[in-house]
């Protein structure tokens, strides 16, 4: 099951100082992030609860928008594992832009329906 949270990304400060808003989604020891094309100060951010303070005018907008997306890549996640479907990240990230795959596929190391091939032979 993926992990999924929302973060202020604080390693990148923007010009203006304000940090972009990502969800950082997490599956199988690999993490990628999600922008949400959204900046906030750091003061309007709370770390805890994951959205913005009521402090922010846009408050109310910016939750909902979180949430919408949050909500999204969650519910899709249930969806394949409740399919026992295989995905990684990579599929989460294409359902949140919007890019569905026609089939889900993981690629295996090594193809077992295939003879091992000696070694120096090609």
């Amino acid at each position: 099951m993926a992990t999924i949270r929302i973060i202020l990304d604080e390693r990148r400060p923007k010009h203006d100082s304000t940090f972009p808003l990502k969800l950082r989604i997490t599956h199988l020891r690999k993490t990628r992030h999600f922008s949400l094309e959204k900046s906030l100060l750091k003061s309007d951010w709370d770390f805890v609860k994951q959205q913005v303070k009521k402090a922010n005018p846009y408050h109310s907008q910016l939750n909902k928008l979180i949430r919408m997306y949050k909500l999204k890549a969650e519910n899709f996640v249930l969806k394949l594992d409740f399919d026992n479907e295989e995905y990684t990240v990579d599929h989460i990230l294409a359902h949140l832009n919007g890019i569905e795959p026609e089939v889900l596929e993981v690629t295996a190391p090594f193809d077992k329906t295939k003879p091992a091939c000696p070694l120096g032979a090609k």
